[in-house]
């Protein structure tokens, strides 16, 4: 498999890459997606930026002759913004910042495995995701509306590829600043003609050991609850065999954010990265790990949320 974090540009259009990478520390957690939409009559370039602290997101859209990507080593030239596979220098209008990625924490793979989609990974999808970096350290300088943060913190780096997002998922990252363990989850409506399916992807981080759930490793969705209260509330519970992943989701803080759909970045999600995950991971009657993230990412798109009793 190509590494997923080059470009792919595949021949078809529409289609579209973006580059997700999240920074995470005591008093500001970020996000920047950098990504690239081919139409048949055009190609356009794009960086996204959002955190904690102001609760708003920012988009800027720019033209193919900014746009510059360099193969063996990787870099993506967008304007002055360049992004590497260790190191990001952000110039926006109003954001700007030098970070570097150190100790990234890389998904197990194999040849049934190669990326976080499995064997699907081989088959014409509507999006591939990939996960670039599990967990590392990101250090540098922030600045954003004139204000600086010296950062020296934790990172999460993953990427999407493709014609759109699924009509219909859910989508939870989140780390510890002060310990090895993380956590990622998308279940979401797959299409792949002639049928649809729900699919799941999760791993879960703790103390340098991966545990996967996958729906081509047997997982499967025993309960997934939506409910709307002062926020939302999510509950899931996903079996594999002798292992179950329960969590308890509160989305909060939601900021607007621009999402693929047939290539083009015009339709609106929300995005949390102030939520809260409650995880209780158990290997039969063993309960391994239990835990609560806070500041973590979180997007429901699709699924019908039923309003408290």
């Amino acid at each position: 498999m190509q590494n997923e974090f080059g470009l792919h540009k595949e021949s078809k259009h529409p289609y579209f890459e973006g580059w997700y990478i999240k920074g995470m520390q005591e008093d500001i957690i970020f996000s920047i997606i950098i990504g690239i939409q081919y139409q048949s009559s055009q190609t356009l370039a794009f960086i996204q930026f959002m955190d904690t602290i102001h609760q708003t997101s920012v988009y800027e859209v720019y033209e193919e002759p900014q746009l510059y990507v360099q193969s063996n080593p990787f870099m993506l030239k967008l304007k002055d913004t360049i992004l590497t596979e260790d190191s990001l220098h952000l110039c926006m209008e109003s954001m700007q910042a030098d970070l570097v990625f150190d100790e990234k924490t890389a998904l197990t793979s194999s040849r049934y495995m190669p990326t976080i989609m499995g064997p699907f990974a081989y088959l014409p999808m509507q999006c591939y995701h990939a996960v670039i970096s599990l967990h590392h350290q990101i250090s540098g300088r922030l600045t954003m509306r004139e204000k600086s943060y010296d950062i020296n913190g934790i990172g999460y780096i993953e990427k999407d590829r493709g014609t759109s997002f699924p009509s219909k998922y859910i989508w939870f990252q989140a780390n510890h600043t002060d310990r090895n363990t993380g956590l990622f989850l998308s279940i979401a409506d797959i299409p792949l003609k002639p049928i649809s399916f729900t699919g799941i992807i999760a791993v879960l981080y703790v103390n340098d050991k991966q545990y996967r759930f996958a729906s081509y490793l047997g997982a499967h969705i025993q309960q997934m609850k939506f409910i709307q209260k002062d926020e939302v509330h999510v509950d899931i519970i996903i079996k594999q065999r002798q292992l179950c992943l329960k969590l308890h989701l509160i989305q909060k803080d939601i900021c607007e954010l621009h999402a693929p759909y047939e290539g083009d970045m015009h339709i609106k999600i929300g995005e949390s990265l102030n939520s809260v995950g409650h995880v209780i991971f158990s290997i039969g009657k063993n309960v391994i790990y239990e835990d609560t993230f806070m500041h973590a990412g979180l997007e429901i798109v699709g699924y019908p949320i039923e309003q408290a009793g």
